[in-house]
């Protein structure tokens, strides 16, 4: 009971579960945790936040930045990852695999619509790329589980974009066009160049 336990629900955190895995870490993070006073607990509100939260001014470092994601982190760690180039959201073969549109499985990269500029930035084995676009086709997307991501019908049309300007490449064999509403995306491409609605009514087939 008391800190004790409070201490030991602390350290079953998902957090901590690749440290407990290693038994010198654990040893050491558990000494830690038991030398903690538990301040934060019996002081809540005492505490001085930044405003806007850090996760939200990322965007706004002005040096080089290596981001570290491991394959166990939280989703969390993953959205503010992704909050590296805001605004931005998820979208073209990513957020097809997401919706499970496509056969084609990516791994070690995310792929994102933005407005101010296309960058990549590099996470060890993951890189996160992002491709600028033009405000007027900077919409049909929504926010999922802390994430913005495109309509799987948005994300189709972005790629088809970046395609037909010769600045993406997929393998149109892999995706599955069934589930895709073919009327929403006429409605998209009512947007886009003329050059976007052939190639795109040519795999559809609309």
């Amino acid at each position: 009971a008391g800190w004790s336990a409070a201490k030991d629900l602390w350290l079953a955190d998902p957090l901590f579960a690749p440290a407990m895995e290693q038994p010198a870490v654990a040893a050491r993070l558990k000494q830690m945790v038991d030398d903690y006073s538990g301040w934060h607990w019996i002081n809540r509100g005492q505490e001085r936040l930044p405003d806007p939260p850090t996760s939200e001014r990322l965007d706004r470092i002005q040096v080089p930045v290596l981001a570290v994601v491991g394959e166990r982190d939280l989703p969390d760690f993953l959205a503010i990852a992704n909050r590296l180039q805001v605004p931005s959201y998820v979208s073209f073969m990513t957020a097809l695999m997401f919706y499970e549109v496509t056969s084609q499985v990516q791994r070690g990269f995310v792929e994102s619509a933005s407005l101010k500029r296309s960058i990549s930035f590099d996470a060890r084995d993951t890189s996160f790329n992002f491709y600028k676009l033009k405000k007027a086709y900077y919409f049909g997307f929504s926010r999922q589980d802390n994430i913005f991501i495109a309509s799987k019908e948005k994300a189709f049309v972005d790629m088809v974009y970046l395609y037909g300007l010769g600045k993406y490449r997929f393998d149109a064999s892999s995706l599955d066009l069934k589930k895709l509403d073919k009327n929403l995306i006429k409605d998209i491409l009512k947007t886009f160049p003329a050059k976007t609605g052939e190639i795109a009514r040519k795999l559809c087939r609309i």
